[in-house]
């Protein structure tokens, strides 16, 4: 049973295919069609176990590459189907999203919708989802230093002495993730938990890392 998407861009950004995590089915349409600002585009996945479709895609604006389309969905083969959205900033985390998302409604009634997110409404068709992206969408402006208090991001040790001293932390490799623990609790406020931790990251777009949150 595929799954099509129809996305109706109401804004006036592009969107392009950033990511998509699928623990079952795949991308039938090509991954570089973009999104196109006061049109509608449709997506589609197919199944491929026995599973039928679950996981999560987003995409992001082409200019400012601060606003994103984040989707988590589950159509099985057999059963109801699942489905939430987010249009502007992020969720938190995707993987809460996929599992927490709501049962996916259909309407009788012509050009209504049945469930609603940030920046975006949604209503179930016969082959799987239209989903509006509203005109006004918020861009993701990940925390600064300067938005924490010296509280959240924590005070320099002092030693016995009384002077202050700075913790050693082991160096990042150039074009790689700080790891978990450097940064302190500043770093586990400004990332993004879930697939989006790279977001902290320009340029770093592994699967492999991102994938170990799940």
């Amino acid at each position: 049973m595929k799954m099509l998407i129809e996305l109706i861009n109401d804004s006036d950004l592009t969107f392009q295919l950033d990511g998509e995590w699928l623990k079952a089915g795949e991308f039938k349409s090509e991954k570089s069609t973009a999104i196109a600002p006061k049109t509608t585009t449709t997506v589609e996945i197919t199944p491929s176990t026995v599973e039928g479709i679950s996981g999560v895609a987003w995409w992001v604006d082409t200019t400012g590459r601060n606003v994103y389309i984040s989707m988590a969905m589950t159509r099985p083969r057999l059963g109801r189907s699942f489905f939430t959205c987010h249009a502007g900033v992020p969720p938190p985390n995707l993987k809460t999203a996929l599992s927490s998302a709501a049962k996916l409604e259909t309407s009788q009634e012509p050009g209504s919708f049945t469930g609603a997110g940030p920046g975006c409404e949604w209503v179930g068709t016969d082959d799987g989802v239209a989903v509006r992206i509203l005109p006004e969408l918020e861009e993701f402006e990940p925390l600064s230093a300067a938005d924490l208090s010296p509280k959240d991001v924590g005070e320099e040790p002092v030693n016995a002495s009384g002077a202050e001293c700075t913790e050693i932390v082991p160096e990042a490799q150039p074009g790689y993730p700080a790891r978990k623990d450097e940064g302190g609790d500043f770093m586990a406020l400004t990332r993004p938990k879930g697939v989006y931790r790279w977001m902290r990251f320009p340029g770093f777009h592994s699967p492999r890392e991102w994938q170990e949150d799940w």
